[in-house]
This record gives structure tokens, C-alpha cells and sequence, in this order.
């Protein structure tokens, strides 16, 4: 009976021995393939430029005695392309025109770009090909082939986009210059359109600010008739306070007020200017 009790014994703790080392087992090849799953996760999934700014639109980058505006920069998933128009002002004398572009994705590397139209104004370009499981890209703005970069002094320009940061839409094909030309019209009036909504939001609140300053300073002026010298002297000061919120508040207001005229000016120059094309 005892050699029976034994034996039972001796395989329940051969059976805890190896469960006990099956477990050791398992936490060992999770704690592997945890990582390896954490050193290997830049190969396969896509990174992110972390500290890139994203370009937004409507922005200008200035370098080289130049201000590039980014009109437009749009993503047809359908046809794996993407859009970008550009508005440039020149203002060196080194008498470059025309430019080279790349656009660069963080995880494909460098991608197909056509210049659908180039003046020295205005540029339409076309990403062919952008992978699907895009996240960033750089567009990076050079001096063209044919200029030896040895004789001119020119920095390269860049802009950045990111998935989020824009929308799908739909790219149409087959348009000119005048065509692209009319649509960025269309696109800097959309933009004034929405600051002058900002700004009528603004002068709204503005509008409350003055209002409620106001208020409360005519209450504070009835609430002095019962105080103490001490006491009105602490009022003043916060009625001192409230006068300046108000006055820099109608300062504000009358500045947005101003924009307003200056972006409805622009609204009607862009229309004359669409009407030309």
C-alpha cells in the first residue's frame, strides 16, 4: 500500500515538474516574440515623421528670396495619386524659374512626380503611385538639372503632408493650365471666405467681452457710492482693468473689421483674375 502511495506521489510531481516547465516554456517564447515584435515593428509597420510639422494648406514657406504657398494637396486613394498646386513668388535675382521635385515617402522612399503645368507663378504636380499604406510625405522643391548648384545658392524647400492631415477625394484628369489655373482662384477665395468667417466669430466675442466689461464697470461705479476710501480704491483699479479689456477688445474688433475689407478686396480681385482665364 505504501510503494502505491508512493508511486502516486512521485508522478503527480513528475506531472507540477512538467507542467511547471511547460509554463516556463510559454513565458519565455511570449517574452521572445515580444521582443522581437518590438525591435522589428519599423521594419514591417509603417513608421511616422514624429517631428515633422505637417504643411498646412493655405501656409507659405519662405527661403531663397521666395514664398511658396500651398494652394492644394490632395489624395485619390481609387488611383493611388495625389495633387499638389503650388503658388510661388519670386523675389530673387539669381533668375531660376523653373525647379525640380521629388516627394519622398518615409517608408517607400522616393516616389514618381510629374509637373502637370510649371510658370514661374504657378506649379501643378502629380504623385504617381503612392502606396496605400502611406503616412508621410515630403515634397521637396530643387534647383533643376541643368543649373550647376555650384554657381547658386539655393537651399532645398520642403513641405509635408501626413494621412490624417488630408482628405480622399477624387483627382480630375485631363485639365490645362487655365483650367488649374480657375481652380486655384476658386481655392484662395474658399480661404479668404473662411477667415472672414473666423473673423465674424471673432467680432462676436470681441462684441461680448466689450459688452460684459461694460456691464460690470457700471456696477462697479454704483457699488463705490457705499464704500470706503479704501475700498473705492480697489474699485478703481478694477474698473482701470475692465476700461482696458474693453478698449483693447475694440481694438481687436475694428482690426478684424479691417481684414474683412482686405479679404473681401481679395475675394473681388480673384474673381476679376478667374475671369481672365
Amino acid at each position: 500500500m505504501g510503494n502505491i502511495n508512493d508511486k502516486v506521489v512521485e508522478e503527480r510531481n513528475a506531472k507540477i515538474k512538467r507542467s511547471g516547465n511547460r509554463l516556463l516554456v510559454s513565458i519565455f517564447i511570449l517574452f521572445i516574440g515580444g521582443y522581437f515584435f518590438f525591435y522589428t515593428s519599423n521594419f514591417w509597420m509603417p513608421p511616422a515623421y514624429e517631428d515633422i510639422q505637417v504643411t498646412k494648406i493655405g501656409s507659405t514657406v519662405e527661403k531663397n528670396d521666395r514664398k511658396v504657398t500651398l494652394l492644394s494637396w490632395t489624395w485619390d486613394q481609387e488611383t493611388a495619386k495625389q495633387e499638389i498646386i503650388l503658388d510661388i513668388t519670386n523675389g530673387s535675382a539669381d533668375g531660376i524659374d523653373t525647379y525640380a521635385f521629388e516627394a519622398v515617402d518615409i517608408n517607400k522612399g522616393q516616389l514618381d512626380v510629374d509637373v502637370v503645368c510649371q510658370a514661374p507663378d504657378f506649379v501643378v504636380l502629380c504623385i504617381n503611385d503612392v502606396p496605400s499604406r502611406w503616412t508621410e510625405i515630403s515634397l521637396r522643391i530643387k534647383l533643376p538639372e541643368e543649373v550647376n548648384p555650384e554657381e547658386v545658392t539655393f537651399d532645398t524647400i520642403r513641405m509635408y503632408t501626413s494621412k490624417a492631415a488630408i482628405g480622399n477625394m477624387q483627382i480630375r484628369e485631363g485639365m490645362n493650365e487655365r483650367a488649374y489655373r480657375k481652380m486655384a482662384c476658386d481655392i484662395r477665395i474658399a480661404g479668404y471666405n473662411a477667415q472672414i468667417d473666423q473673423h465674424l466669430v471673432d467680432i462676436e466675442s470681441l462684441k461680448t467681452t466689450i459688452s460684459n466689461a461694460e456691464k460690470r464697470i457700471k456696477e462697479l461705479e454704483k457699488e463705490q457710492i457705499y464704500q470706503t476710501e479704501s475700498e473705492q480704491a480697489d474699485t478703481l483699479t478694477m474698473i482701470s482693468s475692465l476700461q482696458s479689456e474693453a478698449s483693447a477688445a475694440k481694438s481687436e474688433q475694428e482690426n478684424a473689421k479691417r481684414e474683412i475689407r482686405q479679404l473681401q478686396e481679395q475675394i473681388n480681385l480673384q474673381e476679376k483674375l478667374k475671369s481672365t482665364y
